[in-house]
């Protein structure tokens, strides 16, 4: 079972501590210092950038026009945004504060919030938190007198099954392969760790179960003298099989021929409203109909680790087409019309799988439809695409 680190001291926020500077809160929010900036990157213990992916730009032209425009849109965005394509390791070593909604990090003796404590943060812009709500917080302080390692991801990502696999467990992978002690605490959302697949994580890993981990709930502010932050490459296919290692995930199943339709109910928000008529036509091309919230996740390790064939909504239900490891996968991604993220095209060329997608209506409430005659024709050609 995991360790929750215990050795910690509480002390209450200071009446010295708390003062107020009007030039500070004409808009309630910090003023901040941002740390990355072309001539800044010795303060990094860490940094490292990626040239754009070549599959960025490149191999989508047999795609819908209208994917390959939101494609090209999502690429833009990342590709544009300094820091987006980097990793790095910041460690600040002075007293500072870890606020518990974003999870920023606070410098005590300026008063500046430590920009790199947010991965992404170029792209994501995550909220400031508010300067008169962090000064005349009524909560006790968590003070930690050692070195912690402090987990987060944007907009709450820390709770999302795709940013939980791929970002949070990436960037122990890349403290890691740097050779950071694994013995520094991991100070992580209370929320995430307490989330069944992450708890399922750690009985599968004997490196994630045997590391010490802070929990910190949504009021808790925690103070520390030393904290590292990090942010992993984006789809690196070397963090995602560290990932899949430290959850002994099996080697490729090479006899695996398994055809899977991906469905989502209604209350996660995204579904098609004629799902019924799609899924009786999966089942004559012999799909099987399966939805990631009904399966555990060794349940979901096994199952997608024989697929062969899988067709799905977009979802956080399509990051298990990583525990393929590889192997031989077509997959087909169903999108409303007016929303189309690449994660999972970007993840099939990470692994070199088969990609295809299909796009339907648009989506004001998040339900939509799909035409079912394109979508037999797409399965007609699905299995020699």
């Amino acid at each position: 079972m995991a360790k929750l680190y215990a050795k910690i001291s509480v002390s209450s926020t200071s009446a010295k501590f708390i003062r107020l500077v009007v030039s500070k809160i004409t808009d309630g929010s910090f003023n901040y210092f941002k740390v990355f900036n072309p001539d800044s990157k010795q303060l990094y213990f860490y940094y490292r950038e990626s040239p754009k992916p070549s599959f960025f730009e490149e191999g989508i032209g047999y795609l819908n026009p209208a994917i390959q425009e939101q494609f090209r849109s999502v690429n833009k965005s990342y590709t544009t945004h300094i820091g987006y394509l980097s990793e790095y390791v910041f460690v600040h070593r002075k007293p500072c504060i870890i606020e518990p909604k974003q999870g920023w990090a606070i410098d005590i003796a300026t008063d500046q919030l430590i920009y790199p404590s947010i991965p992404y943060q170029s792209l994501i812009a995550e909220p400031y938190p508010s300067w008169i709500g962090y000064h005349f917080r009524s909560k006790k302080d968590l003070l930690i007198d050692i070195p912690i390692i402090s987990l987060r991801m944007m907009a709450k990502g820390w709770l999302n099954y795709w940013h939980v696999f791929g970002d949070l467990l990436g960037q122990l992978i890349l403290l890691d392969r740097l050779g950071i002690s694994q013995d520094i605490p991991i100070l992580i959302p209370e929320e995430t760790y307490h989330k069944p697949f992450f708890q399922e994580m750690l009985k599968r890993s004997k490196t994630l179960s045997e590391r010490k981990w802070i929990l910190q709930d949504r009021y808790t502010f925690v103070k520390t003298n030393e904290v590292y932050f990090v942010q992993k490459m984006p789809f690196s296919k070397e963090q995602f099989d560290g990932v899949l290692d430290y959850l002994n995930i099996p080697e490729i199943n090479a006899d695996g021929e398994l055809k899977l339709y991906l469905t989502r109910k209604v209350s996660r928000g995204r579904y098609l409203v004629n799902a019924l008529l799609i899924e009786t036509i999966a089942k004559e091309y012999g799909f099987e109909i399966v939805d990631c919230d009904d399966l555990d996740f060794n349940e979901q390790i096994s199952y997608f680790s024989k697929a062969r064939y899988i067709v799905g909504l977009h979802g956080a239900g399509l990051t298990n087409i990583i525990f393929r490891r590889g192997g031989e996968l077509n997959l087909l991604e169903i999108f409303p019309g007016n929303y189309a993220p690449n994660h999972y095209y970007w993840l099939s060329k990470t692994y070199a799988y088969s990609y295809d997608a299909i796009i339907g209506s648009s989506s004001i409430d998040g339900s939509f439809e799909i035409d079912p005659v394109l979508f037999r024709e797409k399965l007609d050609s699905f299995f020699n695409f």
